[in-house]
């Protein structure tokens, strides 16, 4: 299952509608059993949008950070620290050109180009809040197809995008799921996401939208 973050490089002229800034908190529901929770607190400064995530989920203990330019929401930065069992992964990414990333685990460094028929990067890590801006960068920047680069085997995925035809609605296949989207359509906060094949929902506790 991918989440997001973005690693976005088409222009925009005005600021974007995006989550105002303030603490989320989501959670990871299957069958009405929570399994995961993540808290997410978006602030600004100096034309930039700063997300920072801390996530329980499963086994998994994460802690993220990226920003995003105020404008067009195009990432500039990112930094992740992942424990699984007691054992600590430290991810890094760097933009180097339009569409390309390059992922760095440890001493390791990988360079990941966006596909020729989705030229828009996001990088995946499973975590929210990539999920919680997937709405509006898709709006901000009129997508329809993204590559989505897994940091974990630094795989490239194509990912189609679709606003549907009821307001706060928006549609996301990728790697074989289809991702459901509810959002309200004046803030872009996402209230809920279903990933359908997995049977699961990361669904908004609080602020209430």
């Amino acid at each position: 299952m991918a989440a997001a973050f973005f690693a976005l490089e088409l222009g925009a002229d005005s600021a974007a509608i995006r989550p105002p800034n303030t603490t989320y908190t989501y959670q990871f529901v299957r069958g009405g059993a929570p399994f995961g929770i993540s808290t997410i607190v978006v602030t600004s400064s100096n034309a930039l949008v700063h997300v920072n995530e801390k996530a329980t989920i499963g086994s998994v203990a994460a802690d993220v950070h990226f920003d995003l330019d105020e404008t067009s929401l195009a990432q500039s930065g990112y930094a992740g620290s992942f424990v699984v069992q007691g054992q600590q992964t430290d991810v890094k990414i760097t933009h180097d050109a339009t569409d390309i990333l390059t992922i760095r685990v440890g001493a390791d460094a990988v360079a990941v180009h966006a596909l020729a028929s989705a030229p828009t990067l996001l990088v995946a890590d499973d975590l929210v809040s990539a999920f919680a801006f997937i709405p509006a960068i898709a709006k901000q920047r009129h997508l329809g197809a993204i590559t989505e680069v897994v940091p974990n085997g630094s795989r490239a995925l194509r990912a189609d995008v679709a606003f549907g035809e009821r307001p706060g609605t928006l549609s996301m296949i990728v790697n074989g799921l289809h991702l459901d989207f509810t959002f309200d359509p004046k803030t872009f906060v996402v209230s809920n996401v279903h990933v359908n094949e997995q049977n699961f929902d990361i669904q908004l506790v609080t602020p209430l939208t």
